[in-house]
């Protein structure tokens, strides 16, 4: 099990209890995580077979994304932050760009809950590490990538203020 601990400033982290098999989990580990992780999504980021942990965190500026690489061990490395857009409240995992490998999109809203946000798309190296953010203007909720025209390619859906953001895809 992982939870994201947005607590007070001494709290920000992620919790793992690796399971015993019995309906009943060992003791919680901590992992340091940027400012107030707000979700956590699980995936393969670098082919290696271990899942790893992303995370928004929604406080501070800029605002940024945390990876931790699993080490197959139940066990992570330490955290590395991605800058995003301000504000990121949802991430995603897929193959945005056709390369093979694994790509993180967040969205965010922007400076403030009442201003449309947009979605940051930090493209994947293959080994666990990401290029610098790619910002499109969209809404600042919720998240979802599934191919929406049909054409072989993930697009990115998200909503905010009353409306729904489609960015479709224009890799090849």
């Amino acid at each position: 099990m992982v939870v994201a601990n947005v607590g007070f400033e001494a709290d920000w982290s992620v919790s793992v209890l690796l399971g015993k098999g019995d309906g009943t989990f060992a003791d919680k580990v901590d992992y340091d995580t940027g400012e107030g992780p707000s979700a956590v999504t699980l995936g393969d980021l670098n082919g290696d077979g271990n899942l790893d942990i992303i995370m928004p965190n929604t406080f501070g500026s800029p605002g940024t994304v945390t990876v931790l690489l699993g080490k197959g061990d139940g066990t992570f490395a330490d955290k590395v932050d991605y800058d995003t857009g301000d504000s990121p409240n949802a991430v995603a995992l897929g193959d945005l760009n056709g390369d093979g490998w694994v790509d993180i999109v967040t969205s965010h809203w922007g400076d403030s809950p009442w201003r449309s946000g947009g979605v940051s798309v930090l493209l994947g190296n293959g080994d666990g590490t990401f290029a610098t953010k790619l910002d499109y203007l969209a809404g600042g909720g919720s998240l979802a990538l599934g191919d929406l025209n049909g054409d072989g390619r993930l697009d990115i859906v998200t909503t905010g203020n009353n409306s729904v953001g489609v960015l479709l895809s224009s890799c090849r």
